[in-house]
């Protein structure tokens, strides 16, 4: 269901009657918290498996850079991405690597200017920026500017590792030489530097592809079931609702 948010729920109740085994949604999934666990709910009481789009699941680097179960420091940067279109990517990454169940806005602002859709007049997104806590005391920033068309970057850090996600030139990893003992305070000393990944490595048909094996049985895939899904839209709309508003006309 790679269509437009508005009026999902509609079209997800059709296909649920249709006993499909495989459905696969874009995000975000629905224009508010409501339709969303309308959704949820349906798909409850049904047998399909489920899957959310949220792609940077499926970049092998997220799995092999960090080696500890320590607490990540996220921090995103971006210009006109939209919180709705593309925020709940990063909030997603934040849970999925944290391994956590749930997590918590700390504190958070919108934007007054709304950001357009090239989809149509119909359609707008939202800037601005929240501060997120999730159960293993990992955090959160994300900043979306809707006056800016600022490239996003995101830098997540867990101890002596730090990795540099730039969606336009790749990911790139900043981490000190095992066995290295001299105090933190000599930040960056024994560093070594090296691209891990392009994003583009893993692109729209890859991960087709990869959903595809999935539904056929060959592998199980790394994307968030629907109620692994809801979790980072409850965080996204704790957030846009801070606003005063309950229904959001992203794409």
């Amino acid at each position: 269901m790679t269509e437009t948010a508005g009026n999902r729920a509609e079209r997800f109740e059709q296909v649920l009657n249709l006993n499909i085994p495989n459905i696969l949604i874009e995000k975000p999934i629905e224009q508010s918290r409501v339709r969303v666990l309308r959704m949820q709910t349906m798909a409850n009481l049904g047998k399909s498996d489920i899957r959310v789009n949220h792609v940077f699941r499926e970049n092998p680097v997220f799995d092999n850079i960090f080696k500890s179960d320590n607490a990540l420091q996220m921090t995103v940067n971006a210009g006109a991405i939209g919180l709705g279109c593309g925020g709940i990517h990063w909030i997603d990454l934040a849970l999925y690597l944290s391994n956590s169940k749930s997590g918590k806005l700390i504190s958070g602002k919108l934007d007054s200017v709304p950001i357009a859709s090239g989809r149509g007049k119909q359609f707008r997104d939202y800037g601005g920026n929240g501060l997120f806590e999730f159960e293993d005391g990992s955090t959160l920033f994300l900043n979306v500017s809707a006056e800016s068309s600022a490239n996003p970057v995101c830098v997540i850090t867990q101890n002596h590792c730090q990795l540099v996600v730039d969606l336009s030139n790749g990911i790139f990893v900043h981490e000190r030489e095992e066995g290295l003992v001299h105090p933190n305070y000599l930040y960056g000393k024994g560093y070594h530097s090296h691209k891990a990944s392009n994003l583009s490595s893993i692109g729209p048909s890859e991960q087709t592809r990869l959903w595809l094996q999935h539904a056929k049985g060959d592998r199980r895939s790394k994307l968030p079931t629907l109620d692994e899904a809801v979790i980072g839209h409850e965080l996204l709309f704790d957030l846009l609702e801070t606003g005063g508003t309950r229904k959001f006309l992203f794409t």
